[in-house]
């Protein structure tokens, strides 16, 4: 077992957190000013955001409106924003990274939207609840996707990640095995939903586990609509 693969000293931990604490930032400032049209309106007041507080992003922020969203990894185009919108961005601060996905709705959602939304939320939520020192990475994300359901199909990617200088780094929350959760260690939960060319939902947060699972991005996790 690596079981200590992916810990992280104070100090970076404390680097992580300021840069989780200024993503949550520019998030608040999204929603506040909501007043975009496309995926890259979204986008350029990320990245025009992220050097304004003198940081770097940790990748190119992904925003995903409609079907777009049921593509992970959907790069921002001119699409108009509409239903789910998945927002996935983080910054690097003194080199160490953050990463973070809310999702928000432009329109009215329906009832299976609510439904969905409030799944994936349960979801993170539950699987959170299971992470200790000594827990198999497999085996929660292995939970994760057995507690999705009937709509387990749809969840098409792993748990999460270790993250630090890099935003993909041990452990591995997904099929991998041979990753155990360590005290000191950073990482990601991130569940979602993509159902092909309708809509995707994902909620990710960074987190820490010391003795209990600390949340560093605290963004609020509400279905917000525009």
């Amino acid at each position: 077992m690596k079981t200590n693969s992916g810990v992280k000293s104070k100090r970076e931990i404390a680097f992580i957190q300021r840069a989780c604490n200024i993503t949550d930032g520019i998030f608040k400032e999204l929603i506040k000013n909501f007043r975009f049209k496309t995926e890259k309106d979204v986008a350029k007041f990320i990245r025009k955001k992220i050097k304004e507080n003198k940081c770097r992003m940790a990748f190119r922020p992904i925003v995903a409106s409609g079907k777009n969203a049921s593509n992970p990894h959907h790069k921002p185009t001119d699409k108009k924003l509409t239903g789910f919108i998945i927002i996935d961005f983080g910054v690097k601060y003194k080199g160490y990274c953050s990463d973070m996905s809310r999702t928000i709705f432009v329109g009215t959602p329906t009832k299976e939207h609510l439904k969905l939304y409030k799944l994936v939320l349960e979801v993170q939520r539950d699987s959170i609840k299971k992470i200790r020192k000594g827990v198999k990475c497999d085996e929660l994300h292995e939970y994760s996707i057995k507690s999705f359901g009937n709509h387990k199909k749809y969840f098409i990617h792993a748990l999460g990640h270790g993250l630090g200088k890099k935003i993909h780094e041990n452990p591995s929350i997904g099929k991998k095995k041979g990753h155990i959760f360590e005290n000191n260690m950073v990482f990601t939960v991130e569940p979602g939903i993509y159902i092909k060319n309708r809509f995707g939902i994902r909620i990710e947060d960074t987190l820490l586990l010391n003795k209990t699972t600390k949340l560093l991005t605290k963004s609020r996790k509400d279905l917000l609509t525009f």
